[in-house]
């Protein structure tokens, strides 16, 4: 990063974008880095739970700087930054995932729908 961002919350953007990649490896397809391109994403609890303490550390990193040091456009950037990782790491807390009880949609079809696929 660089372009005169602030150098304590241009690193941490970097590692939150990274982590976004790092964690679904098709949305990076999506957007033309192939960084992670190798992998699928990792679906287990420990994973789960990994992205969240990152997701957190990431986001009190970033509250923790001090509002003198930043332009207003990067306080707004921090401020989008922040909400977007703590709710991420709150949305996952919650588990959803483990309570989708519809038969047509959730993980289990993801899966078998990605089995199949690798099998044509």
């Amino acid at each position: 990063m660089g372009g005169g961002l602030n150098r304590e919350l241009a690193p941490l953007i970097e590692v939150y974008w990274d982590l976004e990649l790092e964690r679904s490896p098709f949305g990076g397809l999506i957007v033309g880095d192939y960084r992670y391109a190798d992998r699928a994403e990792d679906i287990s609890r420990e994973a789960e739970d990994g992205y969240i303490l990152r997701l957190e550390s990431i986001a009190d990193a970033a509250a923790a700087l001090q509002d003198s040091t930043l332009t207003r456009d990067e306080r707004i950037t921090r401020g989008v930054m922040v909400e977007e990782a703590r709710g991420s790491a709150g949305e996952l807390r919650s588990r959803l995932e483990e309570f989708a009880v519809d038969p047509a949609t959730g993980t289990h079809v993801t899966l078998l729908q990605v089995n199949h696929a690798g099998r044509n």
